[in-house]
């Protein structure tokens, strides 16, 4: 049997349970999930999906007594709020 000061080391680092935190399974899993999704976000090709205009339609608006239209806001972001209390 080799008592070496390898052997040794190797047997107290066992006995201590420590091990670095970059070896640990929570920092490897994380650290896998990172890189997987960097390969997803950041490889090339077209992932944009193909995009499609809204239909134009008018409503009501409440702060007033004129219509609103989807097509006076073209080329800008909407966001449409359905809310109801039934």
């Amino acid at each position: 049997m080799d008592n070496g000061p390898a052997y040794r080391d190797k047997a107290e680092k066992v006995l201590r349970g420590k091990t670095p935190w970059y070896k640990k399974p929570a920092v490897l899993t994380i650290g896998a999930f990172y890189v997987i999704l960097m390969l997803v976000l950041f490889t090339g090709g077209e992932s944009v999906p193909e995009v499609f205009p809204a239909p134009d339609f008018s409503l009501e608006n409440i702060m007033g007594p004129e219509e609103v239209s989807l097509s006076d806001y073209s080329g800008r972001p909407v966001i449409l709020y359905f809310f109801a209390s039934w």
